[in-house]
Formats: C-alpha cells, sequence, structure tokens
C-alpha cells in the first residue's frame, strides 16, 4: 500500500498518511556516528513564534466543483514531479473531499508551497550528512575481484546506507601517461548489513570523467522501510590513479 506526505496547501502542514576485521570496525564507526545525528536531530527544539509576528490571511477561494477537479489535477501533477526528482521525498495529495475551504489554493502558490518543502528537505539532509565523518567509505575488494564503496543516504529524516559495487578494467593512455579506465561491468548495489529496510536497484548508468581517471556511477533505486517505498537516486566516483589503483 503507498504511503505519502500530504501537503496542507495554505496552512503549509504535512501529514504522514498511514504511517574483513577492519571493515567490521568502520562500520560500527559509521553506525555509531549515524545513531549520533539521529538522536541530535530527535532532540532539537522548535522555534516559537514572536508574539508581535504579523501573520496574513487570505479569504477562502470560491471554487465551482469542476474548478476543484481541475485545481487537483494540477495538484497531483505537480507533486509527481517533485517525487520524479528522486531525491529521497514521498509527496502525496488528500483526496478532494479531504480539503477544507482555507485549503484550496492556486496552482502557483501550491507549487511554491511543495518547493519550500522540498527545501527544507534538503536543508534537513545536508544537516545530517555533514555530522558524518564521510558520506562515502572507502574502496573495498570483494571477493570476486569488484570493487565497493558504501554511500550513506539520507530519506525521511532516516540515514541508511547501500554498498555499491562493479568491475572495472583499466588501461595505458599515452595522453594521460598512464593508466586510465577502459570499463566498468556488473553495476550492483544492495543495503549494507548495518542498515534496516530494502533496497531494490532500478537504474545505473556510468560517465567517464577528468579523461579517463574517474568514473561517476548514477544509481536509481527504492528504498522501503515499514511498508513505505521512497524512490532515491545518487551518484558514487570511482577514481584510479596512474598505476591503475582504484579509490
Amino acid at each position: 500500500m503507498k504511503q505519502a506526505l500530504y501537503i496542507g496547501v495554505l496552512l503549509g502542514t504535512v501529514v504522514l498518511a498511514g504511517c574483513s576485521a577492519n571493515e567490521e570496525t568502520r562500520a560500527q564507526t559509521k553506525s555509531d556516528e549515524v545513531s549520533k545525528v539521529l538522536a541530535n536531530e530527535q532532540t532539537k527544539e522548535s522555534v516559537p513564534v514572536p508574539t508581535n509576528a504579523v501573520v496574513e490571511t487570505k479569504s477562502p477561494l470560491q471554487l465551482t466543483q469542476e474548478q476543484k477537479k481541475e485545481y487537483h489535477k494540477q495538484y497531483e501533477e505537480i507533486v509527481n514531479q517533485a517525487n520524479d526528482t528522486k531525491i529521497g521525498i514521498n509527496l502525496g495529495v488528500p483526496s478532494i473531499e479531504e480539503f477544507e475551504p482555507e485549503d484550496w489554493a492556486e496552482p502557483e502558490e501550491y507549487e511554491q508551497r511543495i518547493q519550500e518543502h522540498i527545501d527544507s528537505f534538503l536543508a534537513s539532509e545536508r544537516e545530517a550528512l555533514s555530522n558524518l565523518s564521510s558520506p562515502m567509505s572507502e574502496v573495498v575488494i570483494g571477493s570476486n575481484g569488484e570493487k565497493k564503496k558504501t554511500a550513506y543516504l539520507y530519506v525521511s529524516d532516516k540515514i541508511f546506507s547501500v554498498e555499491v559495487s562493479g568491475e572495472f578494467d583499466t588501461q595505458f593512455s599515452e595522453y594521460r601517461k598512464g593508466q586510465v579506465f577502459s570499463k566498468v561491468d556488473q553495476i550492483t548495489s544492495h543495503i549494507a548489513s548495518s542498515s534496516n529496510g530494502v533496497w531494490k536497484q532500478t537504474f545505473s548508468e556510468a560517465k567517464l570523467m577528468d579523461n579517463g581517471r574517474t568514473y561517476s556511477l548514477l544509481i536509481e533505486g527504492v528504498y522501503t522501510l515499514n511498508r513505505i517505498a521512497t524512490k532515491k537516486a545518487f551518484t558514487v566516483e570511482f577514481s584510479c590513479d596512474e598505476y591503475g589503483n582504484i579509490r
């Protein structure tokens, strides 16, 4: 069952509808950092509104039933576009019957409210990830020779980690006077053992940069926790030096 955040248009309210040994040491350290970040987020206090604050009030829009249907359709299009950015936010629009008279707004204003909510989410994401020592782990080598990195991601006020791996080949470049990437295969990702939930990769794309010395991997997928599925997209970079060492 799909669940989403519903946006109250004029009041700006949001309602949740439904509701090796070294590697182990690094993983535990990172897990502790994540716990500290989440603990800090939970203990933040809200800032009271000054008693002399001026609150602008507007008269409710006078809309016919047909106009409401048309506005509601535009609201859904705006929210779908927001969700398609795959930043890790999951929004929805209440049914027409759930709208109060004061909830209706011009589509432009509704879109502005959605953007404000997105901006707030991105600010929270930056703050949460900035408290980690690094949002990306070092490269490790898998049992089949694949190279792996762990990315730490933010969704619905939670930090979780996804392990991304690929099989990289290098070759000598006369221009770079050393090794450069020649190709990458078998790009996969899965939820890290230190995180809860389920991650399902839906798309991957590799972009070669820095004259062959860097691969930027775009990963898209769906993160599911407590039956709430959220789309998320992120990038991971792998680099090689002149000797072909990948980091």
